[in-house]
C-alpha cells in the first residue's frame, strides 16, 4: 500500500507524455520494491513541474516520488535498476 504522504522508491515501467489544456504532464507506470515479481504496479500523472531536476525518467529508472495525498509533488531519478546503474 502507498502512502497517502511521504516518499516511495519504484522502478520506472512506462513513460507516456501527456498534455492536458497546454500543461503537460506524463503518466508513468511504475513498480515498488513491494510490488515487484508481481503483475501490479501503480499508475502516477506527474506534472513536468514537480521532475526535481528538469530530467524526465525513462522505463527502468528508478524515482523517487514526493506524495501528497497520493499525488506526486516531486520525482527525482535516482538512477538505473539494472546493475551497476547511476
Amino acid at each position: 500500500m502507498l502512502p497517502l504522504i511521504g516518499t516511495v522508491q519504484a522502478v520506472v515501467l512506462s513513460v507516456t507524455p501527456v498534455s492536458i489544456h497546454g500543461d503537460t504532464y506524463l503518466d508513468l507506470l511504475v513498480q515498488t520494491r513491494e510490488q515487484a515479481g508481481t503483475a501490479s504496479g501503480s499508475r502516477f500523472r506527474v506534472p513536468t513541474h514537480a521532475l526535481a531536476d528538469g530530467r524526465e525518467p525513462t522505463p527502468g529508472a528508478v524515482v523517487e516520488l514526493q506524495l501528497l495525498m497520493q499525488q506526486v509533488t516531486a520525482l527525482r531519478i535516482l538512477g538505473d535498476a539494472t546493475p551497476g546503474g547511476q
